[in-house]
């Protein structure tokens, strides 16, 4: 864990060092990285609060298109779409979700020139899943707001959610500190997946190349290598009917996002996943692939959903092409 070091400590606020942060900051500028405009935030944030029942129950198929990646919204922008409060002058203007191969998050907030990661890391689930109160607990700090209409939909379905993720703090803090740290990010894994969700919506999609350049940064000169500008079009024909797969591909050498594939599904089924898997399917994949697939089967038309991982595809010899993922909404 990244954060080990930060464990038992007295101070709260120190407890993440300076040199820390500045790793933490260097590994989000490292990885893949997607940025929502303010249009997109908006859609985002509505997203998240209004189809709050469906990032409960897509949760499990809330899977990063690459292991390690970086996801950034307008938080203001985010908000004013999605909340009836009004937004504090304190507020942060964006918040980033780094996604870790580990399958840790982290959630950091600020501007551009300064952001500070929040106290909280949320993981995978090892153990038994939470019930009662303490499921009910779990299911409110990871949701946060949720529009009134849907309460009873998101109380169906988030065992989806608390069966899958748990969160701790990363040091020790007060207690009161921690109860109002809590209150603070509340709803942040929440917005994390729904973002997730929206991106593996590929129903738009264009891209441009940028060659490489060299600028000043911090007093040093520092080279860019030539990379792609994403940009994917979210604008829905009916948001309860975004979740549709799609893929790309290029002449130059290239990473290619982890994207889900169907077979055999069914026009108008309404899906009910769950996942699916043999021993002789189990035994395939080792000896083809060296690793388990992620694998889902359909209880109405028997369809199959699979996860295929991050790849590479093109031709070295004529370049290697890096990626920078911008999300917008068409409708500007």
């Amino acid at each position: 864990m990244i954060f080990d070091d930060a464990l038992a400590t007295r101070d709260a606020r120190q407890a993440l060092t300076p040199l820390m942060y500045k790793h933490l900051n260097a590994i989000r500028y490292k990885v893949k990285r997607y940025v929502f405009d303010d249009d997109a935030s908006a859609k985002a944030g509505r997203f998240s609060t209004e189809c709050a029942d469906l990032v409960c129950e897509h949760a499990e198929f809330a899977i990063p298109p690459f292991t390690n990646t970086y996801i950034e919204i307008d938080q203001h922008a985010s908000l004013r779409a999605s909340s009836r409060q009004e937004i504090q002058p304190d507020t942060a203007s964006r918040v980033g979700y780094l996604f870790l191969e580990n399958g840790d998050v982290l959630v950091c907030a600020g501007d551009e020139d300064n952001a500070t990661f929040l106290p909280f890391v949320y993981q995978r689930r090892d153990g038994a899943a939470v019930v009662g109160e303490a499921q009910v607990e779990l299911r409110n700090f990871l949701m946060g707001e949720v529009s009134t209409d849907l309460r009873a939909a998101v109380e169906t379905f988030s065992h989806r959610l608390t069966d899958i993720w748990e969160y701790r703090p990363l040091f020790k803090m007060p207690a009161d500190l921690e109860r109002f740290m809590e209150a603070e990010c509340r709803g942040d894994l929440k917005r994390a997946i729904a973002a997730v969700l929206l991106l593996n919506q590929k129903h738009g999609l264009s891209s441009r190349e940028v060659g490489p350049r060299r600028a000043i940064r911090s007093g040093r000169s520092k080279t860019y290598l030539a990379h792609s500008v994403v940009t994917i079009d979210l604008s829905p024909h009916g948001i309860r009917g975004l979740f549709t797969i799609g893929n790309r591909a290029s002449p130059r050498r290239h990473q290619v996002e982890g994207h889900f594939v169907h077979y055999n599904i069914a026009d108008g089924c309404s899906h009910q996943w769950s996942a699916f898997s043999t021993p002789e399917l189990e035994e395939r994949d080792m000896e083809r692939l060296g690793r388990h697939v992620k694998r889902w089967r359909c209880s109405g038309c028997m369809g199959l959903r699979v996860w295929r991982e991050e790849f590479h595809r093109g031709d070295a010899q004529k370049g290697f092409v890096t990626k920078e993922y911008k999300v917008t909404d068409s409708r500007r």
